[in-house]
């Protein structure tokens, strides 16, 4: 190990012609590495989950599942609703048109 540091030490152009070739090998990788990227995809569904706590499946479809498909049958771009109703949630399931882009 002495010889090596050494020898560094004593042929300094042979370091900085080492040093400056791997900068360059760097940077040349890092402009043809391959990245992968996140791939671009439609939502199609979404679903709205509401807690309701200590009410029974009948009060929370009334006070939320009932509300939430009134609200949003009105947006465009909607497609199908669906909900569902228990104990302490409320559920509700949208479907959207897919857009292709």
């Amino acid at each position: 190990m002495k010889k090596l540091l050494t020898w560094a030490i004593q042929n300094s152009p042979a370091m900085n012609t080492l040093v400056f070739s791997l900068l360059v090998v760097g940077l040349v990788s890092l402009i043809v590495m391959r990245r992968e990227v996140f791939p671009n995809f439609a939502l199609e569904i979404v679903g709205i989950t509401v807690p309701f706590p200590g009410a029974t499946p009948e009060e929370v479809e009334e006070g939320i599942c009932q509300k939430i498909e009134a609200a949003v049958s009105t947006i465009d771009g909607v497609r199908k609703v669906s909900s569902t109703a228990s104990e302490n949630f409320g559920f509700v399931i949208l479907e959207l048109q897919s857009y292709v882009t």
